[in-house]
């Protein structure tokens, strides 16, 4: 590819790539949505009447099952008889849940730690600050002790 090949990029090309990438995105955003919508509606229906035979099989209730829990129920089965995707599912599943619950509470308990902390020392008389004439510096009260500084530094 040789420098002649190359269209320079304006601002004006760069706008333009970014609007396309913006309406790009746009559509696959919604055909995602709108994908994850259907396949909810799907999971939701009812079980069809050869499944519901199985569902009864396992102890669960068809009228109270959808197509969901029949997935569920047949993870589980596959689980059972030792498929190992179908075990590493029901675990990732089951234990995502109690992973989240278990950094929360720790979350939670670092926290009470921290304001523990906090109120100690408020509560600490011991934590007073000497002072230094800081403050009165910043508010213009210590000029004098500033100027004096300014001129010995000049010798």
């Amino acid at each position: 590819m040789s420098k002649d090949n190359l269209i320079p990029f304006t601002k004006e090309t760069a706008k333009e790539a970014g609007r396309k990438g913006g309406i790009a995105s746009g559509k696959t955003r919604r055909r995602k949505r709108d994908m994850k919508q259907a396949m909810n509606m799907l999971l939701s229906t009812p079980v069809n009447k050869a499944n519901r035979e199985k569902l009864k099989a396992l102890g669960i209730d068809p009228d109270e099952a959808d197509n969901q829990m029949l997935m569920l129920a047949v993870a589980m089965q596959k689980a059972l008889r030792g498929d190992m995707r179908a075990i590493e599912y029901i675990t990732e599943l089951t234990t995502v849940n109690a992973t989240n619950k278990a950094k929360i509470a720790v979350e939670k308990e670092k926290n009470k730690i921290m304001k523990e902390k906090i109120t100690q020392y408020d509560k600490n008389e011991e934590n007073e600050v000497e002072d230094d004439g800081f403050m009165d510096a910043l508010n213009g009260l210590a000029r004098e002790d500033w100027q004096d500084e300014a001129e010995t530094s000049d010798i």
